[in-house]
C-alpha cells in the first residue's frame, strides 16, 4: 500500500516538472531554427566576394 502511494505521490510531482523542460526544449530548438543561424552568415560571407570579417554580424 505504502508502495503505490510512494510511486503515485512521486509521478505526481515529477510529471508537471519533465513536462515543462520538455516543452522548454521544445520551443528552444524551435526559436532556434526560425533565426538566421552563425552559420548561414559565415556560409554567406565566404561566397561572397568582399573580404570583410564575419564575427560580429547578425
Amino acid at each position: 500500500m505504502y508502495l503505490i502511494v510512494f510511486v503515485g505521490l512521486a509521478w505526481f510531482l515529477t510529471a508537471p516538472v519533465m513536462a515543462v523542460l520538455i516543452g522548454k526544449m521544445v520551443r528552444t530548438a524551435d526559436r532556434r531554427q526560425s533565426e538566421d543561424s552563425l552559420f548561414a552568415a559565415l556560409e554567406a560571407d565566404l561566397r561572397g566576394t568582399t573580404h570583410r570579417p564575419a564575427i560580429g554580424r547578425r
